[in-house]
């Protein structure tokens, strides 16, 4: 596997934030993508809880993947014979553009299984995002929702004035 690129460190360098990638508690900063299908660490680890509890659970027929990560997308359409629909607000080649905090296009209850990763930390009002994720997730349905974790710190820096695009 391939190293984190370094476009990532400059970038936060760039932007004065203030943690190292050795502060995140799920980011292999050596081991971080497939040289040969672009996976990330974290798609690679989501691949594995997708195989063990979805694709060999034959009541799962529905998955919802919210700003999907193109390796795990094309993996899971290879390997998923049921329903799986990408959305996203921003992102092109999704199959619903979306809103999470808004999700309407999506009845109750649509989704035996869906992931969210890494967007809550982007939302306005993650309450709301997280009642949607909640209302679309069928009973007894199961979600990987996950946020950056930064390991070690005493507080949460964040300034919503910053808004550029780095």
């Amino acid at each position: 596997f391939l190293p984190l690129p370094r476009m990532y460190t400059k970038n936060w360098e760039k932007a004065g934030f203030p943690y190292r990638a050795d502060d995140f508690e799920t980011l292999n900063k050596n081991e971080f993508s497939c040289p040969y299908c672009g996976a990330t660490d974290r798609d690679r680890f989501y691949a594995v809880y997708i195989e063990q509890n979805i694709l060999a659970n034959s009541a799962f027929d529905g998955i919802l993947d919210i700003a999907p990560s193109s390796p795990l997308s094309k993996w899971i359409r290879k390997n998923f014979s049921g329903k799986y629909i990408t959305t996203d607000l921003y992102m092109d080649g999704v199959d619903i553009r979306s809103n999470i905090e808004h999700m309407d296009v999506f009845e109750n209850e649509s989704f035996d299984f869906l992931i969210c990763s890494h967007v809550l930390e982007h939302v306005n009002n993650d309450l709301k995002a997280m009642a949607e994720l909640w209302r679309v997730l069928r009973k007894g349905g199961k979600a990987i929702v996950m946020v950056p974790i930064v390991k070690n710190f005493d507080s949460v820096l964040e300034n919503p004035d910053i808004t550029n695009p780095i």
